[in-house]
């Protein structure tokens, strides 16, 4: 079957919410785990730091969240070939007094976890991972690549097609509701000078009804006389 290149891991970078880079940090943390003597809030102010922000990366209180470059300095090793104790373990015995918050040791084992799963994975080569095209490009292999290909491409169609009628029945109903809106405002016109012509009506009854009684009374008046 067809390939894609791999990609590549991007370079820790600095990240929104910290305005000092990586290396800043892990410089502050190497001081800080070389001189346990000095105390962190001073080593943060030499550093650029608040003087309580190393303190609070460490413990990361549930208000803030896990500085990601304060794990990635916890699983380091000292050395190149990552023999011995981590810096966390290190700063666990060599600095008691500040006490590492659970959420950041969750994040270390879990950082070391994914590492150890990611390298007893055999690499797969391909000769193909480099397409003439440029990278990203599917190139296909073998006669059946290109049948997946087509098959991807007729999922596509039928998808904007279910779109495209979708579309055309929202079309159509907004049409209908138009149509039966305009009719309702019509009926409602109509009903409105019926309502008027049988308001006109009733003050005609009332008008030839006084004036039979005032003929009437006339009649009396005559008759009597």
């Amino acid at each position: 079957m067809g390939t894609y290149p791999r990609a590549s891991v991007p370079k820790m970078v600095a990240q929104p919410g910290y305005r000092k880079s990586p290396e800043e940090i892990h410089e502050a943390f190497d001081y800080a785990l070389a001189h346990p003597s000095e105390t962190l809030s001073k080593i943060g102010k030499w550093h650029g730091f608040g003087a309580s922000s190393m303190s609070n990366w460490m413990f990361a209180p549930k208000r803030a969240p896990v500085n990601p470059f304060v794990v990635e300095w916890c699983r380091r090793h000292s050395t190149l070939d990552g023999s011995g104790p981590n810096n966390l373990t290190k700063w666990l015995k060599i600095r008691k007094k500040n006490k590492v918050g659970q959420r950041v040791l969750d994040a270390v084992s879990q950082a070391v976890m994914t590492v150890t799963t990611l390298s007893s994975v055999e690499p797969v080569v391909d000769d193909r991972l480099v397409s003439p095209n440029g990278i990203g490009t599917f190139v296909p292999g073998a006669t059946d690549d290109l049948l997946v290909v087509k098959q991807a491409a007729l999922d596509v169609k039928a998808e904007a097609e279910s779109v495209a009628q979708s579309a055309t029945e929202l079309a159509i109903a907004i049409d209908t509701v138009r149509d039966w809106m305009s009719t309702t405002d019509r009926l409602q016109l109509a009903l409105g000078r019926i309502q008027s012509l049988e308001s006109q009506l009733r003050e005609q009854d009332e008008i030839v009804k006084r004036f039979r009684q005032q003929k009437l009374a006339t009649n009396q008046v005559h008759s009597t006389d």
